[in-house]
C-alpha cells in the first residue's frame, strides 16, 4: 500500500535530484570542447559556491532517507552466538525507520521497548526470550508488535506500561511469576496465545487494559487479577473461543476491575470461576457467548458493592454441589434473567435480588 508519506517523499526526493542536476549542469558547461577549463578567479568562486549548494542538497536527501518510516530495517538475533535483541535496539537507536527483529534460539536478558515502530518475532515459535522481564513496552510506545515466540520472565513475560501498546499473536507466555502484565494505561492486544504455569495468567492494574482473543489461560497458580480501574476483554479469534482452566483459581476482580467477557469458557479452575468484588464489574454485550463451568466452588462470587450485567448467551453450570451465583453484601445483579443458570448445586443465591 502506497501511503501519503512515501508519496510526498518521493515527490521530494525528485525534487531534490532535479536540484542537483540543475547545478551541476553549469559545471558542465564550464569545460570547452577540449576538455580545458575556461573558469577565471571569478568563475572558480561560481564553481566552489555551487560546490556547497551540491553538498547541502545532498545532506537534505540523507535526511530525507534516514527519516522515511516506509524502510523497514531487519536484523537476526543469534542467542545461541551470544547475540542479543537489546544490542540489536541500541544499533538502530538513532534512527525513526520500523525495525523487525527475528531471533533464533533463547536470548536470556530483559528487552525494553521505548520507541514506536519495534517488531520481534521468533525464527520459529519454540525460539524466544528469558528474563526477570522478557519483553515491557514503556515510556507510551506505539505499534510495537511480538509475534510467534516463546516468553518468559520471573516478574512478567510481556508488560505493557506507562501507555504503550503492544500487540501479541501465536505467544506462550509461561513458566515465570506473570504472563501478561499491564500498568498505568498501558495495553496488551493478545491473540492465539498460551499462558500457562505462571503464578498469575494476567496481572492489570491502574487503568491498564488487556484484550485477549483465541487465547487460552490454564495451569497457573490465579488465573488472573483485575484491579484498580484495569480492563479485561475477551472476544473469539476465527471463531475460537478464551479458554480459562485448570488454574488454582479462577478470575479476581478487584476494586474497581471490570471483566468484559464476551467469548470464553471459564471452567475446572479451584475455587469460584470469577471472584468478584470491591466495586468491580463483570458484563456482556451483544453476540455473547459466555460458558462457566464445572468450576470447584461455583461459577460467580459476587461482594461489596460489585455488579454483574448479562445479556442472552451466557450458561453457568457446574454440575456439583457449589453456587452458580452467589451473592454477599450489597450487590447490583442486572438482568440475571437473560442468563441460563441450571444444573448447580444452588442455581441463583436468593441475596442476589
Amino acid at each position: 500500500m502506497i501511503t501519503r508519506n512515501r508519496i510526498n517523499y518521493c515527490f521530494t526526493k525528485a525534487t531534490l535530484f532535479a536540484s542537483l542536476l540543475a547545478l551541476c549542469a553549469p559545471l558542465a558547461n564550464a569545460e570547452d570542447k577540449s576538455g580545458k577549463s575556461k573558469k577565471s578567479g571569478k568563475s572558480a568562486k561560481s564553481v566552489k559556491a555551487l560546490q556547497q549548494q551540491i553538498d547541502a542538497l545532498k545532506d537534505r536527501l540523507d535526511t530525507l532517507e534516514g527519516s522515511v518510516g516506509g524502510t523497514t530495517i531487519h536484523i537476526e538475533v543469534d542467542c545461541t552466538a551470544g547475540e542479543s535483541v537489546g544490542t540489536a535496539l541500541e544499533s538502530v537507536a538513532d534512527t525513526a525507520a520500523p525495525i523487525v527483529i527475528t531471533v533464533s534460539g533463547t536470548c536470556n536478558e530483559s528487552v525494553t521497548i521505548s520507541r514506536n515502530n519495534v517488531t520481534i518475532r521468533g525464527e520459529s515459535s519454540s525460539d524466544g526470550i528469558q528474563g526477570s522481564s522478557a519483553v515491557a513496552a514503556a515510556g507510551g510506545a506505539a505499534n510495537v508488535r511480538v509475534e510467534s515466540m516463546r516468553l518468559s520472565g520471573s516478574f512478567a513475560a510481556l508488560s505493557c506500561l506507562d501507555g504503550s501498546t503492544v500487540v501479541g499473536d501465536n505467544l506462550t507466555l509461561s513458566d515465570g511469576g506473570r504472563g501478561i502484565l499491564a500498568l498505568h494505561g498501558g495495553t496488551c492486544i493478545v491473540s492465539d496465545s498460551l499462558l500457562s504455569d505462571n503464578g498469575q495468567g494476567v496481572t492489570i492494574a491502574n487503568n491498564g487494559i488487556v484484550k485477549l482473543s483465541g487465547s487460552v489461560i490454564e495451569n497457573n497458580i490465579v488465573s488472573g487479577n483485575v484491579t484498580l480501574g484495569g480492563g479485561l476483554s475477551l472476544d473469539s479469534s476465527a471463531g475460537q473461543l478464551n479458554l480459562i482452566r485448570n488454574n488454582s483459581t479462577g478470575l479476581n476482580l478487584l476494586s474497581g476491575g471490570t471483566l468484559r467477557a464476551n467469548k470464553a469458557i471459564i471452567e475446572n479452575n479451584g475455587g469460584y470461576g470469577l471472584n468478584i468484588r470491591l466495586g468491580s464489574a463483570l458484563f456482556t454485550d451483544g453476540g455473547a457467548d459466555l460458558l462457566i463451568q464445572n468450576n470447584a466452588l461455583g461459577g460467580i462470587l459476587l461482594q461489596s458493592l460489585s455488579s454483574v450485567s448479562f445479556t442472552p448467551g451466557v450458561l453457568i453450570q457446574n454440575h456439583n454441589p457449589g453456587t452458580g451465583i452467589e451473592c454477599i453484601g450489597v450487590i447490583f445483579a442486572e438482568s440475571l434473567a437473560s442468563a441460563s443458570i441450571i444444573d448447580n448445586g444452588l442455581d441463583i443465591d436468593p441475596d442476589c435480588f
